[in-house]
């Protein structure tokens, strides 16, 4: 399982000078890049351990992207994020309570909404001023940059960390004398960029620009304010 596009190759980049077959147990290059393939799915497992509970929930789960100010007859909606798992969309229209409120009788018919990749049809077009809420799973493994202007924060965070496990493994193990400085660097501006995630001070872009129900205005009336953005 590839995640987030990153290979063995991206992580002797970041440790310039090592050879595959440097990161196995036994100077063979196949299973020096199986090391390394495990030092990225455990580098992305510590970081989602250590993201918060809404970005690491996120990873797995999109609870309610909003669409607002539809144009009228509409009936595709295309998801923010890719390899959605068809089977979990659900779509609530003109839905205005408190997201946690929410039951699946509020959602639209199964039979009248269909998936295809990022795109949701509804069989009904939406009337205007109507808005709409798609709560969806996908696998967050997928978040993989593809343009220049894409989101590359969560990516070169794993990657920190895949590299700071390997080049340790690496230095420790053919006591090459201390951990390098500079691998140690990897973890620890990783760890920084944690802890601005946990104060608010950064964020994940990919994610954050996703607009969520929970976070539109709530007026005391109880109507929504259908053309709030989120902060």
């Amino acid at each position: 399982m590839a995640i987030l596009g990153t290979t063995y190759e991206d992580v002797l980049k970041k440790l310039a000078g090592l050879a595959v077959e440097d990161a196995g147990y036994e100077d063979d290059a196949t299973e020096g890049q199986e090391r390394l393939e495990r030092h990225i799915r455990d580098a992305w497992t510590y970081v989602k351990q250590n993201l918060p509970t809404r970005y690491r929930e996120m990873l797995t789960h999109c609870p309610g992207q909003l669409f607002t100010n539809i144009i009228e007859g509409t009936t595709e909606f295309t998801l923010d994020l890719a390899d959605v798992d068809p089977t979990s969309v659900t779509v609530y229209l003109d839905f205005y309570r408190a997201w946690d409120t929410r039951t699946r009788s509020d959602a639209v018919e199964v039979e009248e909404v269909s998936v295809a990749g990022q795109v949701v049809t509804i069989a009904t077009a939406v009337a205007e001023d109507s808005w709409l809420a798609i709560e969806y799973d996908y696998d967050g493994t997928s978040l993989t940059p593809v343009e220049e202007d894409d989101d590359y924060t969560l990516q070169y965070n794993v990657l920190n960390i895949a590299a700071y496990y390997a080049g340790r493994e690496v230095f420790q193990r053919t006591d090459d004398g201390s951990i390098m400085e500079y691998v140690t660097s990897y973890k620890e501006d990783t760890d920084s960029w944690l802890e601005g995630l946990r104060t608010g001070d950064t964020g994940i872009p990919v994610l954050d620009n996703v607009k969520l129900y929970e976070d539109w205005d709530t007026p005391a009336t109880g109507i929504r304010n259908i053309s709030a953005d989120r902060s």
